[in-house]
């Protein structure tokens, strides 16, 4: 029999049902034991359910992530998902959750570059906002700046 334990993290805590048929329908189909432990991303106001959630993405088999936004939940998960050697998936979620995606081989971790960037690569950098602390404030910039980028697009492309 295989068993593995699967952590699911949401701000939508609406996904415990389905979980529950899953494992269900997961064991009776084919034999697999998956314990899942369902994590509200609305809860990590304490240090002891990051501290809790730090353990189980430890012991997990795979991580999974959706919905995930909010700065004061992002940062301690982001720090919590980098040192983490767990399979995880994160997805429609803030981008910082999305580059710690990490299965197999597969990494959405920025890749650290020895060389210096490009031409195209310093002229965006120029493009992103120089103030602002949210990863919202950085977005709406970056939204405002498309403009700018799009006169250089040419034909129906645009």
């Amino acid at each position: 029999m295989i068993s593995m334990r699967f952590v699911f993290i949401t701000m939508d805590g609406n996904h415990g049902a389905a979980l529950k048929e899953a494992t269900t329908l997961l064991y009776q189909r084919d034999g697999i034991r998956l314990q899942t432990e369902l994590y509200d991303a609305t809860d990590f106001r304490s240090d002891d359910a990051i501290n809790q959630l730090e353990k189980s993405i430890q012991t997990a088999d795979f991580v999974f992530g959706s919905m995930l936004f909010g700065e004061e939940f992002i940062r301690p998960l982001q720090k919590i998902l980098e040192i983490s050697e767990t399979e995880t998936c994160i997805i429609t979620s803030n981008p910082a959750l999305i580059r710690c995606t990490s299965i197999g081989k597969l990494s959405f971790a920025p890749k650290k570059e020895e060389s210096s960037p490009g031409i195209i690569k310093k002229w965006l950098k120029r493009l992103r906002p120089k103030s602002g602390h949210g990863e919202t404030k950085r977005q709406l910039a970056m939204l405002r700046n498309l403009g700018k980028i799009m006169r250089f697009i040419p034909g129906k492309a645009r």
